[in-house]
C-alpha cells in the first residue's frame, strides 16, 4: 500500500497538512538513501488510522524508523517539523530503549512506571507506541527469531498490554493480548485455537440469529443502534479459564458476545441517551431470561480506567438445540469510543474547534487529569505520579515537576528571565500566591515586571533544584558592594525607625556588636549579610538598642488600628501571596483597618488590586476566581 497516497488523501481538505506531508515523504526519499532496508511503514496502519490521527502523530510515525535509525537527525526534525515532533520522536526512541528482567517484578514494574511516565507527556506517543508494537507482532514470525519471537512476546504482554489496559485502549490492547498470547502460552493457544473451529462452524448462524432477533426488538422499541456480534478473543478466553478453572470452549457459558451501540453523538452523552440504555437492557430482561448476578452496571458505576457501559447475559435467544447464554453489551457513541481508546477519546474527538490553540491546552489538561486518575489507583508502584507532577503552559507544552512544585518552580522551568522578572500567577483565569503548590494538568500563566527581580524568600518554598540553582546564582553574581549598599539601606531604614542616626563612615554603632572592638572590615562583613538576607536588620539592631525597641514596639500598638487610614500609601503594608509591593487600593465599599480580615480582588482589565474584608458583603457578586488571601505586613 502507497502511504503517501493514503495519507495525502486523509488530509486532502488541509492545504498546510498536505505542504508538511511533501516535506516528511521528500525527506524520506533523501535519506533512504542511506540505508539497506526500508523502513517506511513500520507501524499498522489500520491502528493507527483508527484514532483519527493529527499530522503530528502521522510525522512521528512515519519518521520514527529513520530517526532511530540515526539517518534523520535531531535538527532534520526540529527543523523541518518543530520541536513538538522532535520530543515525540525521542519518547518513542527512549520507550524502544527500555527493558526488563524476565521473572523479575520489580524490574518489570520499574519499566512499567517508566512506559507509563514517558506516555503521559503526551498523547500521540501512546498511538504511535502501540501502532508500532502491532506491526511488529503482525510480522514477528517472518522477522526475528524463535528466541527473539518469544522474548518480544514477554516484553508485549508484560509492557504494553498492562499500559493500554489502564489506558482504557482496549482496541488495541485485544489485539497485542491474541498476537503475543500465540507466542508465550504456545500449546494452550493451539487447543483453544482448536475448540474454537470446531465450535465456530455454527457460530456465524448462530450470531446471524441473535443480531436479527436484537434488531427486531430495538425496531419494535422505535430506536436506532449498532449491533454486532463475535467470538470471545483467545487470550480473553484462556483468562476465563484461568478464573473459572475450565478446560474446554464448551465449559465456557458466555463465550458469545453482542454488543449494540445506540445511534448517538459521539462526543457526549444526553440524559435521554443514558436513559435509553436502561430502557433497551429493561426490554432485553422482559423477553429473554437473564443469569443471577450476571448484571454489571459500568455507566452507573465506570471502572478505574474510566470504561463505562452496561453488561448482562441472558439466555433463550435462539433454538433449544443451540442453548448457549449471551453476553450483551449496551453503550451510547461516546462510551464505545471510550471503550475502545480509552481516556484518549477525550483528545480524539474534541481537538476541532474555532480557537485549535486553546482546545489543544485544554485536551492536554483532560489528558494528564485522567491519566493521574487512573495510575493513582493502580497497585504498588505504578502510581507514576506519586512523586510527579505535569503543568501546562498556555500554549499547552508539558512541563515535568516534582509534586509541591510552585509557580515560581513553573517560571523558571520554561525560561530563567521568566522566573527572576515574575511576579504574578494564575491557574487557568484564577490568580495564585507564588508559593501555591501545583496539581497536575494545571494551566499555568506567569505575569512578569520589567524591573523585577528573584527574593531570597522565594529560596523557602521552591522545590526543582533548578529554581533553587537559579535564585541562587542570581543573588551570588550580585557584587559585594550591592550587598553591602541594600545592607546600610536596610540598617538605615530600621535606625530611623526606632529614632536613631544613620550608619556613619565607619559604621561606628556596630563596633561593640557581639564581641565588641569589630573593625572596620568586620562591620562591613555584618553588613553585607543584611543586604544577602542572611542576617535581619532588626535582629541586629535589637542587640546593640533593646531598649529603643520595646519603646517602638508601644508605639505601634498605639498607632495599630490608625496606621493605614487617611489614603496612606498601604503598597508596602500588605502582602498578597507573600508578594508586596503591588499596585493596590483600598476598598470603598468596607474600608478595611490593619488588623481586619483582608483578601485582594485581582482586576484583569487594569492590573490593580483591591483590599477587600474578608466578610465584605459585595465579595459575592465578584468572580471568585480573582479572590486571594492577603494579609497585613
Amino acid at each position: 500500500m502507497n502511504l503517501e497516497v493514503v495519507f495525502k488523501d486523509y488530509f486532502s481538505s488541509d492545504k498546510e497538512n498536505l505542504l508538511i506531508l511533501e516535506r516528511v515523504f521528500d525527506l524520506i526519499e533523501e535519506k533512504s538513501k542511506k540505508v539497506d532496508c526500508d523502513l517506511i511503514g513500520l507501524f499498522d496502519l489500520e491502528s493507527l488510522m483508527a484514532i483519527n490521527p493529527d499530522i503530528l502523530s502521522v510525522v512521528s510515525a512515519l519518521i520514527s524508523p529513520f530517526y532511530e535509525a540515526e539517518v534523520i537527525t535531531d535538527e532534520d526534525v526540529k527543523n523541518n517539523f518543530g520541536k513538538e515532533t522532535f520530543e515525540i520522536l525521542d519518547a518513542i526512541k527512549k520507550i524502544h530503549g527500555l527493558k526488563f528482567e524476565e521473572n523479575n517484578e520489580k524490574s518489570k514494574l520499574s519499566a512499567l512506571h517508566k512506559l507509563f511516565m514517558i506516555m503521559a507527556k503526551n498523547i500521540r506517543v501512546v498511538f504511535v507506541i502501540l501502532s508500532q508494537r502491532i506491526y511488529v507482532m503482525k510480522n514477528l514470525s517472518s522477522i526475528y527469531s524463535t528466541r527473539d519471537k518469544m522474548m518480544i512476546a514477554k516484553e508485549t504482554l508484560h509492557l504494553y498490554v498492562p499500559v493500554a489496559s489502564r489506558l482504557g485502549v482496549y482496541r488495541m490492547k485485544t489485539i497485542l493480548e491474541d498476537l503475543s498470547f500465540k507466542y508465550v502460552f504456545q500449546n494452550e493457544f493451539e487447543e483453544i485455537s482448536k475448540d474454537l473451529e470446531v465450535f465456530g462452524k455454527s457460530r456465524n448462524r448462530i450470531i446471524a440469529i441473535i443480531k436479527r432477533k436484537i434488531e427486531d426488538l430495538l425496531d419494535s422499541m422505535h430506536i436506532k443502534a449498532e449491533v454486532s456480534g463475535r467470538i470471545k478473543s483467545v487470550y480473553s478466553i484462556y483468562k476465563k479459564f484461568q478464573t473459572k478453572n475450565l478446560n474446554t470452549v464448551s465449559d465456557l457459558y458466555d463465550i458469545f458476545a453482542i454488543r449494540i451501540i445506540l445511534d448517538s453523538d459521539k462526543n457526549f452523552d444526553k440524559k435521554e441517551d443514558i436513559e435509553k440504555l436502561y430502557l433497551i437492557v429493561g426490554e432485553i430482561h422482559n423477553k429473554w431470561k437473564p443469569l443471577a448476578n450476571k448484571f454489571k452496571d459500568y455507566v452507573a458505576s465506570p471502572k478505574a480506567n474510566g470504561y463505562r457501559s452496561i453488561h448482562t447475559i441472558v439466555v433463550g435467544l435462539f433454538d433449544k438445540d443451540l442453548f448457549q447464554p449471551v453476553e450483551i453489551q449496551v453503550r451510547t457513541k461516546a462510551m464505545h469510543n471510550e471503550a475502545e481508546y480509552g481516556v484518549a477519546a477525550h483528545w480524539l474527538y474534541k481537538t476541532a474547534g474555532s480557537d485549535p490553540e486553546s482546545e489543544k491546552v485544554k485536551a492536554n489538561s483532560d489528558w494528564l487529569k485522567e491519566v493521574q486518575k487512573i495510575s493513582s489507583e493502580s497497585e504498588g508502584e505504578l502510581n507514576v505520579f506519586k512523586d510527579r507532577i505535569f503543568v501546562l503552559t498556555p500554549r499547552g507544552e508539558i512541563k515535568d515537576l516534582p509534586v509541591g512544585s510552585t509557580p515560581i518552580d513553573f517560571a523558571y522551568s520554561v525560561h530563567t528571565e521568566l522566573g527572576h522578572k515574575a511576579y504574578l500567577a494564575k491557574v487557568g483565569e484564577r490568580v495564585v500566591p507564588l508559593n501555591q503548590p501545583l496539581s497536575n494538568g494545571d494551566v499555568v500563566s506567569i505575569s512578569t515586571k520589567g524591573d523585577g527581580a528573584p527574593k531570597l524568600e522565594w529560596l523557602s518554598f521552591v522545590k526543582t533544584s533548578l529554581a533553587k540553582s537559579m535564585i541562587k546564582s542570581y543573588f551570588n553574581a550580585l557584587n559585594v558592594d550591592f550587598y553591602l549598599k541594600e545592607g546600610k539601606k536596610m540598617l538605615n531604614k530600621m535606625l530611623d525607625q526606632i529614632g536613631k542616626e544613620p550608619l556613619d563612615q565607619n559604621y561606628s554603632i556596630l563596633k561593640n556588636y557581639f564581641s565588641g572592638n569589630l573593625t572596620v572590615e568586620e562591620r562591613e562583613k555584618i553588613i553585607v549579610e543584611v543586604g544577602k538576607g542572611s542576617q535581619q536588620s532588626s535582629d541586629v539592631l535589637r542587640k546593640i538598642f533593646p531598649d529603643s525597641f520595646e519603646q517602638e514596639k508601644k508605639k505601634k500598638s498605639i498607632a495599630k488600628n490608625t496606621l493605614l487610614s487617611g489614603g496612606e500609601d498601604i503598597s508596602n503594608n500588605v502582602l498578597i501571596g507573600g508578594e508586596s509591593n503591588l499596585p493596590l487600593r483600598i476598598a470603598k465599599c468596607c474600608s478595611p483597618k490593619y488588623g481586619d480580615e483582608i483578601v485582594a480582588y485581582f482586576k484583569k482589565a487594569t492590573m490593580l488590586t483591591t483590599i477587600h474584608k474578608k466578610n465584605c458583603k459585595h465579595l459575592k457578586n465578584l468572580d471568585q476566581k480573582r479572590v486571594m488571601p492577603s494579609n497585613w505586613k
